[in-house]
């Protein structure tokens, strides 16, 4: 019998198998955690009026985010056409938010602070709102971008802004966690138990939605499968031992064994889950397999 091939001739016939992208990488896995990340963090602190994390929140999605896209940018100085389109395009989307959280969140981080005058009326309220909008864009549009083209599969799901959206506020929330338990200034205000109580919540949350996304894409086609194939042979590790061992079993059985929270406890909980945070994103961007022109052909590995 006639092995399928990747690229090349198959009974006179030209095919093209499963193959993997390449262009999304570190960088872009970098710019998606660090957006994630910051996004949560400071949608968080809006609900707990915590300073110090809306400063932290804002400088990882603006200014970490940002740099980040840019590093990656071939010609950085015509970002500006990406913005064009926000009627059709998430990238569009993507890129208003962050210049909201810029503008907005900026605004309301002086007001709130105390930097400028108006704590506590009705224009602290509306940039709060403003920026609250624009940080949820933040949060989520990332998952938009890769789960809308129907070329990779894997992507093409409407579990991943689901995902991606949880993931962030499970950043933000332990984030926000370290940050009080630190004794950052404000801190005394911060409702610790109840981040806690939701870290908890979105620990188990994210477990549930990467397996059932990785069980509908088993059973979706032949190209997502092949995706989770790799997660489970060629990235067996990183996502078994780095995204549900340690972000996600370690982390959750950590945050579960203590009631009071020491600085200690909640550095290993940080590290822990922001190290499973990371490798998500890595594993997922790596594994994007796309729909072969010959569904015959098979990725060769």
């Amino acid at each position: 019998m006639k092995a399928a091939v990747a690229y090349g001739l198959d009974n006179d016939n030209f095919v093209m198998g499963y193959r993997s992208q390449t262009e999304w990488r570190w960088l872009i896995t970098t710019a998606f955690f660090l957006g994630g990340l910051g996004g949560g963090t400071f949608m968080v602190s809006l609900f707990t009026g915590f300073t110090v994390a809306a400063i932290v929140g804002w400088c990882l999605a603006v200014v970490g985010k940002g740099a980040a896209h840019f590093l990656y940018l071939g010609n950085p100085l015509r970002f500006w056409r990406a913005i064009m389109r926000p009627q059709s395009s998430w990238i569009s989307r993507g890129i208003l938010g962050m210049v909201g959280l810029a503008v907005f969140g900026f605004i309301y981080i002086l007001i709130h602070g105390g930097v400028l005058p108006g704590t506590g009326t009705a224009a602290e309220t509306v940039f709060a709102v403003l920026a609250g909008i624009s940080a949820a864009v933040v949060m989520v549009y990332d998952g938009f971008v890769i789960a809308t083209p129907p070329s990779i599969p894997l992507w093409h799901s409407a579990l991943m802004p689901v995902m991606v959206a949880a993931y962030s506020l499970l950043g933000g929330s332990t984030l926000t966690l370290l940050l009080a338990e630190a004794g950052a200034r404000g801190s005394e205000n911060v409702a610790t138990g109840n981040l806690h109580n939701l870290e908890i919540g979105l620990i188990v949350f994210n477990f549930l939605v990467l397996v059932v996304l990785l069980s509908v894409s088993w059973n979706a086609s032949g190209t997502a499968r092949e995706s989770v194939s790799l997660i489970l042979s060629r990235y067996g590790l990183l996502f078994f031992g780095g995204v549900v061992v340690v972000g996600l079993v370690v982390t959750g059985i950590l945050a579960a064994s203590f009631n009071e929270l020491s600085v200690g406890a909640i550095i290993a909980i940080a590290i822990c889950e922001l190290i499973g945070d990371f490798l998500v994103w890595f594993v997922l961007l790596n594994v994007g397999v796309y729909q072969p022109i010959n569904p015959r052909a098979r990725f060769a590995r």
